[in-house]
């Protein structure tokens, strides 16, 4: 199903205040509160007239636009508008040991990898 003009617009403006939203958190708020604030976003029942990987690409395009590279940042955008249009996303975060450790977040949905690429070998330590 091809989205509209107008459809495509609010998305666009919808995730752009989603992301100003995500850059606020991140930047003044601990990490158990901004868990507990996306936790606490309520799954819309009635909400699923949008493809995921639709959702995906706008927000990707926003992402590369606005030049954000921040993994939890993007999680955080790409969780709330998941759990806002019906879909019930996994939050997770992931550490591995390379030269140094690193650490990854990326978003689970109907099997899917959303900013996690398959040969990233992360070991979960959390899932929301």
């Amino acid at each position: 199903m091809e989205i509209s003009y107008f459809t495509k617009l609010k998305l666009f403006i919808y995730i752009i205040g989603v992301y100003i939203f995500s850059i606020f958190i991140f930047s003044f708020f601990s990490f158990e509160k901004i868990l507990k604030k996306i936790k606490s976003v309520n799954i819309n029942k009635s909400k699923k007239l949008i493809h995921e990987d639709k959702l995906f690409i706008i927000e990707r395009y926003i992402a590369k636009k606005f030049n954000i590279k921040k993994c939890f940042i993007s999680c955080i955008c790409l969780f709330i508008i998941f759990r806002r249009h019906g879909f019930d996303p996994e939050f997770c975060i992931g550490i591995r040991k390379r030269n140094e450790i690193e650490s990854h977040s990326w978003i689970e949905l109907n099997n899917k990898y959303f900013l996690l690429s398959e040969d990233a070998n992360f070991q979960k330590i959390l899932k929301i």
